[in-house]
């Protein structure tokens, strides 16, 4: 997903809808969404991280595909 500048900015999320934001992250990078239809997902650096923390939970397939694009 490349750098828009201008793109979204930083808001605040509660940890219990950490993980509907993370679905759609999957989904862009399963190739389901387009980047232009990729609006309320996780950056996908942030689905890796917080996976790790078990904040968020994704089947192993859906993370190796998100680390892919990062």
């Amino acid at each position: 997903m490349p750098f828009d500048p201008g793109g979204p900015r930083p808001r605040w999320i509660d940890p219990d809808q950490l993980q509907q934001h993370a679905v759609p992250t999957a989904a862009y990078a399963n190739g389901c969404l387009r980047s232009e239809e990729f609006e309320s997902g996780l950056e996908p650096v942030w689905c890796c991280f917080l996976h790790d923390l078990e904040l968020v939970t994704l089947p192993s397939a859906d993370l190796d595909r998100i680390e892919a694009v990062l």
